[in-house]
């Protein structure tokens, strides 16, 4: 059996990563339309940059392996499928050799600047304290039961909104969308519950005969997405349950033998599944057919040749892309967003974040971030600054932290953004991680949850919207939670550790 650090698995994923792209465009039969010898270059240079900050860089700062996580997936695996598969990516067609490196190097750049940043806010000492932990241990399950029928509660709830409402889009944050939708419903928030529980959890000495209810409660939010047409699902468990252990264990081991690598293995098929599922279900809402036989008629088969599968593997790589979102603001008058700037600049990202946060369109109808790059594609519409009342139902792309970050400050002013706003988050995560307690592991749990939302980024609006408002109603459970204790303790009840 082998055993290996989480950031050790990841270096053995980065250098596989590397070997393939130099062996894949080694032998490619076609002259490439945008990536050359440099840009292979700049992949391996990228690929040493996420080596490098997964050394011991990673055990000092376990939060650093969230964002190798999400650099893996839609930066360097996405560089793989793009040798292989150039028309994979979008406006192609425009794309040349220099501007694929000149993104590339730009990511480099804003990697190096979010890991030193994470560096100087977390710092040395950002790990919760074993000592602190300890005295905050509490033996009673009664806390794991409540909040685990919280978290189920509010995920039915989350499913009936859906279904009574109708899609309300990934962030549930669309502009068309009534105020239940944008303000009431939101309240219903089971990730918040979540996060309670898995604070609970680490602080529960007898945890080890619970871990039945901690992977239910992962396997029923897992399903949600499904349910909801959200192809996100196993990654937001993968992040959900990675900052679990970051938190908890730091820089964890993982033993991997036969078995368990085969199980890995066997993951990338059951995505692909989950994918088309996920597309099939969202496609409901719009009035499509949804049965197991279409199901079975959307996944490739041996009929369908190889192309199928390039297809559906392309589809899948395209949604996971910084590749696209950093490339057009730099480049936005060669792929034809000449306006992008009057869409998406530091003034309508504060009104837009403001309107966002209090109801009524304080500011007018300012398009969200998120929706930009959908709105600018749609030639028949045209280009507005300002939308017209349900214009911004169309399906937005992420920005990253690099898309959004040179569309606002430009290069070296996005550096600057990169690394202090990831400084920021680092300094709140160790700060939470020092309390050691319930209400300082789930706040930290939470923030990480923010820094894989702040990598992704589609939209600092959107983020500060997503960030206040998880955080009103994450307050808002903690007192429930507190007077659920409290009454319990004054009506004669033991449940030690409640009022951490």
């Amino acid at each position: 059996m082998m055993r290996l650090k989480i950031s050790g698995l990841f270096r053995l994923v980065i250098a596989t990563l590397a070997i393939i792209s130099v062996v894949a465009y080694g032998f490619l039969e076609f002259d490439h339309p945008y990536i050359d010898t440099l840009s292979l270059l700049l992949m391996l240079l990228f690929a040493a940059v996420l080596y490098f900050f997964s050394g011991k860089f990673s055990s000092k700062h376990p939060p650093a392996i969230i964002i190798t996580l999400l650099l893996i997936l839609f930066v360097q695996l996405r560089a793989c499928v793009l040798i292989m598969l150039p028309d994979s990516l979008i406006q192609s067609g425009s794309v040349t050799s220099e501007m694929f490196n000149v993104t590339l190097g730009y990511m480099t750049f804003g990697a190096v600047a979010c890991y030193m940043g994470l560096a100087l806010g977390y710092g040395k000492n950002g790990n919760p304290d074993a000592r602190t932990m300890a005295k905050n241990l509490y033996g009673n399950g009664f806390q794991l039961k409540f909040l685990g029928m919280a978290f189920l509660l509010s995920l039915v709830l989350t499913l009936l909104v859906y279904y009574v409402f109708g899609y309300a889009g990934a962030t549930g944050s669309g502009e068309n969308l009534g105020f239940f939708q944008r303000y009431v419903a939101r309240v219903i928030y089971p990730i918040g519950w979540l996060m309670m529980f898995m604070a609970a959890y680490a602080l529960y000495s007898g945890k080890a005969s619970y871990a039945w209810l901690f992977l239910t409660v992962l396997f029923l939010y897992f399903m949600s997405f499904v349910l909801m047409g959200s192809r996100g699902g196993i990654y937001e468990i993968v992040i959900i349950f990675l900052s679990y252990k970051l938190i908890v264990d730091g820089n964890f081991s993982v033993k991997l033998n036969g078995w368990r690598i085969v199980a890995l293995i066997s993951m990338i098929p059951l995505i692909l599944v989950a994918y088309e599922i996920s597309t099939l279900l969202r496609a409901s809402w719009y009035g499509n057919d949804f049965s197991v036989a279409s199901i079975i008629d959307a996944m490739p088969s041996r009929e369908d040749g190889f192309s199928a599968f390039t297809s559906l593997i392309s589809a899948v790589s395209y949604r996971l892309s910084f590749f696209e979102p950093t490339m057009f603001p730099i480049f936005a008058q060669d792929v034809g967003l000449n306006e992008i700037s009057e869409l998406v600049n530091i003034e309508t990202t504060l009104l837009s974040s403001i309107n966002r946060l209090i109801p009524g369109h304080q500011f007018g109808d300012i398009l969200f971030s998120e929706y930009a790059f959908g709105f600018i594609y749609n030639a028949k519409e045209g280009i507005l600054a300002y939308a017209e009342s349900g214009r911004v139902d169309h399906v937005g792309y992420e920005w990253s932290m690099f898309g959004i970050s040179y569309q606002l400050f430009g290069f070296l002013g996005g550096g600057m953004l990169i690394f202090g706003f990831t400084a920021l988050l680092g300094r709140i995560i160790g700060a939470f991680n020092a309390w050691g307690n319930f209400y300082g592991l789930a706040c930290s749990f939470f923030f990480m949850a923010v820094l894989s939302i702040w990598v992704r980024n589609m939209g600092l609006d959107n983020l500060i919207d997503r960030t206040v408002h998880g955080l009103i109603v994450l307050c808002i459970y903690f007192a429930i939670y507190w007077m659920v204790m409290s009454l319990l303790k004054l009506n004669g009840y033991q449940v030690r550790g409640a009022d951490r």
